[in-house]
């Protein structure tokens, strides 16, 4: 009965004739009707010939639990070897004695304490699990000061542009693509000045005359750029013509009608690279995809196929 001292004499009918200590799990073999402590009798039985130890008789059955000497047994009055508490053995089985040495649960601690001061222990203990008062997230004593410093995401830290605000860490890069102290270039064209918010007001204040003239250039390299796209656009559209052949039926006598001053023109029609039944429209090649009303001109049947 380790770690307790029965008080008073202890009658022998409650001691395992084996061990000689008080019975805490009595145990009867049933081909003799000895008793004994259950681990004594496990032992005896499982090691060399099965008998008991006392009258010799073979054991061949499972042993059973002596009901009756456990319920005496736990009825003891007894006293704990550490806190001196003295209860019955019933309740001392599972007093949680206040000098009872305990080992640190938390990983990677190697201290021991007695349960009594477990709770000044975990106060001090680096290995402790806590909760960040800020992100509430799991962090240790010992590395809660770098979890503060460096890793919450509740935490406030410095705006590395000084800017003296105190962003939370999460909300960082958002702070920063806004601070005003961002240095950030002039939006206006030819102008190169960079500068931060407040001195980019500043900077347009001083320098609007000339920013008028700079959008002014713009303006005109815009237009010349225009000019020059809507010049080269029509080249593009005179070179894509090409040529094509158009067969005029009964060209005397529409030729002789209009007169020479006055121009024959083509109705509208489009081109998709196939040969064209319309009217006097007979047959049409060339390389465009729509041409508009045609100007001939004054035009001789000499002249045409």
């Amino acid at each position: 009965m380790e770690g307790f001292t029965p008080v008073g004499i202890i009658p022998p009918d409650y001691e395992c004739q084996v061990c000689k200590q008080v019975m805490l799990e009595p145990v009867i073999l049933p081909e003799c009707g000895h008793t004994y402590c259950k681990s004594c009798a496990t032992r005896v039985t499982n090691t060399g010939p099965k008998h008991c130890p006392n009258c010799r008789t073979p054991i061949k059955s499972a042993m059973i639990t002596n009901f009756t000497v456990k319920t005496l047994v736990l009825k003891i009055r007894a006293t704990c070897n550490r806190c001196q508490t003295v209860e019955e053995l019933e309740s001392l089985l599972i007093h949680r004695c206040p000098e009872e040495e305990l080992n640190c649960s938390n990983n990677g601690c190697n201290e021991k304490y007695k349960r009594k001061d477990k709770r000044a222990h975990t106060d001090v203990c680096q290995y402790e699990i806590i909760k960040c008062h800020q992100c509430h997230e799991d962090t240790t004593g010992a590395e809660k000061e770098v979890h503060l410093t460096q890793q919450c995401k509740e935490g406030r830290i410095n705006c590395p542009l000084m800017c003296r605000m105190r962003p939370k860490r999460k909300e960082l890069q958002m702070h920063i693509s806004a601070c005003k102290e961002r240095q950030r270039e002039c939006d206006v064209p030819g102008c190169h000045f960079w500068g931060s918010s407040m001195s980019m007001e500043e900077h347009r204040r001083q320098r609007a005359e000339k920013h008028v003239s700079l959008l002014l250039d713009e303006r005109e390299q815009l237009h010349d750029a225009l000019f020059t796209h809507d010049k080269n656009y029509s080249t593009r559209t005179a070179e894509t013509v090409g040529s094509f052949s158009w067969t005029v039926d009964a060209f005397k006598e529409r030729a002789a009608q209009q007169g020479s001053k006055n121009p024959m023109t083509s109705e509208e029609f489009e081109i998709d690279g196939k040969t064209l039944e319309d009217g006097a429209l007979r047959e049409i090649k060339t390389d465009m995809q729509a041409i508009p009303p045609t100007e001939v001109g004054s035009m001789f049947p000499e002249n045409f196929h």
